[in-house]
């Protein structure tokens, strides 16, 4: 029993700590759809989202007498609907859900601000300002008109009369807005509302559409297979600009300058610029740039593109075995050449006439961390002159090593040493607790066969049939019958029993008898028999 506690305690414990370990139960989630401004009249579904297994699930609504409403899941259900078909400004205010398990009941979600436009018949009108502050290519100012005295104004970008989106409110009616996210149409519309109940607004004003002009998007560019070409190898450099461009231009940035020019067939936005037969004079700086009619857009970012065998010495690539060469902490690779060089580059992965993942540095020793450790790599390095850093040596020979993976900590192991070590004892425990409870029934059966010795009217006739020899002895005679009772196995016990049947009648009670009614009974016999032990005579 003491080590059953034991064991029901550590579980306790070890409850404690996972509870501890992996915090409270999660946060329900909440949403409203299609959205949370709702017009007068119209339906919104409130969604909340709990873990699987609660008991159940609350939407409350945060007002002064309290309101909630409750679903109990289906299964594993996780995503509860709350519908409201008929938005009235009392439906208005605060939402958050909630969960039990049991008795026990979750923190509460992130609030839902639930808003019914139409609360006030009054409509606002907006304007956009054209003076010279008011629309260019930087900002633009909206203002929101009312007749009545409100002291709320709000903004709402895209969405619909119904269901208006993207919505700030403010205290002044002037809404100053930047054109860094504005370079599509846009369609706005303003509310009014008062600080009494700012979850109750008027009716929209009519929508404004308006665009205001940004700069054209940069281009963009890349090099396929990629940046690092051998010599004498081919590469394709493309430039995706939007539609409807009139020139694109691929311009090398080198002294006497070079460009070539594509002209876009339909909506292309998507060209493509070969080079077949790469020579150091290809090697350098390349960007993208477009035009649409006589106004060209930013250039692209740089793409810097690397001819490799323009020098022909070959670097070699080594490995430093010592004890901080290579070890689960980090990996130091030399790369070794002879001749002028002071840029060295390592590269993983790729092959030699594509090398990929190359970095540089002023010295040939490379520190590699064990980023991806237990995966296979494959390292090559080359050597280069500050002067010109587009045209590398030969590559080294490939050296493929794998980073050794980090090992499993010791306290891992003493956990799961512990964990096997009490999952022993507790089965031990079982066995024990069997291995009694058979011992104590089979001393039962022994005692329960030495103590009574019944006798029912078939065993009186088997016993007859068996010892016919004893017929004819008369009660009276009191004659000796020696019956020897074998105990438990390797004991010399004997039982020695002299009955005399009418004596014993007179001093004993004899148990009642389970012969069958209507046979004939001879009077059955209980004794308590008393076992001795003789010694051997040595």
């Amino acid at each position: 029993m003491v080590f059953g506690a034991a064991l029901l305690g550590l579980g306790f414990l070890m409850a404690q700590k996972i509870w501890a370990q992996y915090g409270q139960p999660p946060q329900p989630s909440i949403w409203a759809v299609p959205g949370s401004v709702i017009s007068t009249g119209s339906a919104v579904t409130i969604f909340c989202r709990a873990p699987p297994g609660v008991t159940r699930v609350r939407l409350t609504h945060y007002v002064l007498n309290g309101k909630w409403f409750d679903r109990t899941p289906q299964g594993a259900q996780e995503v509860f609907e709350f519908s409201l078909q008929n938005m009235i400004h009392s439906n208005a205010g605060i939402y958050y859900c909630e969960y039990s398990k049991g008795a026990e009941w979750s923190q509460i979600s992130d609030k839902l601000e639930l808003v019914v436009t139409g609360a006030y018949m009054e409509k606002p009108f907006l304007t956009v300002d054209s003076g010279p502050q008011g629309f260019s290519e930087i900002n633009a100012t909206l203002h929101c008109h009312i007749h009545v005295s409100f002291n709320i104004f709000i903004l709402c970008r895209d969405g619909n009369a119904s269901f208006p989106q993207n919505c700030s409110w403010q205290d002044h009616n002037t809404f100053l807005i930047s054109h860094v996210s504005l370079e599509h149409l846009r369609t706005y519309r303003c509310f009014v509302s008062d600080k009494h109940n700012s979850y109750l607004w008027s009716l929209p004003s009519e929508p404004l559409e308006f665009s205001i002009p940004g700069p054209p998007p940069q281009p963009s560019i890349w090099a396929v297979p990629g940046a690092v070409i051998s010599t004498g190898s081919a590469v394709t450099i493309f430039c995706r600009t939007p539609p409807g461009v009139t020139y694109v231009r691929l311009k090398h940035y080198v002294p006497d300058g070079k460009w070539f020019d594509r002209t876009p067939q339909g909506a292309q936005e998507v060209f493509e610029f070969s080079l077949k037969n790469m020579t150091q004079s290809n090697a350098g700086i390349y960007y993208c740039e477009y035009s649409k009619g006589a106004e060209w857009s930013q250039i692209s970012d740089k793409l810097e593109l690397v001819v490799t065998g323009v020098y022909k010495e070959k670097p070699s690539l080594t490995v430093d075995s010592g004890p901080q060469g290579s070890s689960e902490i980090n990996t130091t690779l030399h790369c070794h050449i002879h001749g002028s060089f002071n840029i060295f580059i390592l590269c993983r992965d790729g092959n030699a006439s594509f090398p990929q993942n190359c970095s540089q540095q002023d010295h040939n020793t490379f520190l590699i961390s064990p980023v991806s450790p237990g995966h296979r790599r494959t390292y090559r390095c080359f050597g280069s002159k500050k002067h010109n850093s587009y045209l590398w040596s030969l590559p080294s020979e490939p050296l493929e090593f794998s980073i050794p993976g980090p090992s499993v900590p010791i306290v891992v192991w003493v956990s799961v040493a512990a964990v096997c070590f009490l999952l022993f004892l507790l089965l031990l425990f079982i066995c024990l607790c069997c291995h009694c409870a058979k011992c104590r029934a089979s001393n039962g059966k022994t005692r329960s066969h030495v103590k009574y010795k019944s006798s029912s009217t078939a065993m009186d006739i088997e016993e007859k049939h068996k010892y016919g020899d004893l017929e004819g002895i008369q009660p009276e005679d009191c004659r000796k019958v020696d019956t020897q009772v074998s105990a438990a196995e390797n004991s010399q016990e004997v039982t020695y029993a002299q009955l005399c049947q009418e004596n014993f009648r007179n001093n004993m009670n004899p148990l009642p008898s389970n012969t069958p009614q209507g046979t004939s009974t001879h009077t059955c016999v209980y004794a308590t028999l008393t076992l001795s032990q003789e010694k051997s005579q040595s």
